[in-house]
């Protein structure tokens, strides 16, 4: 139910990100591939990520929907998830929102079981300057 919620909106924000020629041929389900669920479920529970942060990321792919570009869509939706729950992880620690600990790039590479330490650095650097740097949510949004 609610990892099928997260895997909606990731889904929703990346289909629009693509560049029109992947797209071309395809359709949006096939961004569902059998492993996005479990890949989804994977890094929230290995992680222990709160609700709270998971809210934070999914306010962050909202936003990130009018400077999203992806080329490839190959693992797009994982990329994103990544990028998005790291900064959110990142902010949340950091801001006056919550005591709780910064998750290492070695604990996201592992929760995903496919992205090295490299690619989860440059995961959250590219959804970084999405964000244009400005990792601030409202109440709003969330």
């Amino acid at each position: 139910p609610f990892t099928d919620y997260v895997v909606d909106r990731l889904v929703d924000t990346v289909s629009l990100a693509l560049d029109r020629s992947w797209q071309e041929g395809r359709q949006r389900s096939s961004l569902k591939t059998p492993f996005l669920r479990p890949f989804v479920q994977n890094v929230l529970t290995k992680n222990r990520v709160p609700t709270a942060t998971v809210l934070v990321a999914l306010a962050y792919l909202e936003r990130s929907r009018k400077n999203l570009r992806v080329s490839v869509g190959f693992w797009a939706c994982e990329r994103a998830l990544v990028g998005a729950m790291i900064l959110a992880n990142k902010a949340r620690s950091l801001s006056l929102y919550t005591n709780d600990d910064i998750l290492s790039t070695k604990a996201w590479s592992i929760s995903s079981d496919v992205f090295t330490a490299r690619d989860v650095v440059k995961a959250e650097r590219e959804f970084l300057q999405v964000l244009q740097y400005d990792l601030s949510v409202t109440e709003e949004q969330l």
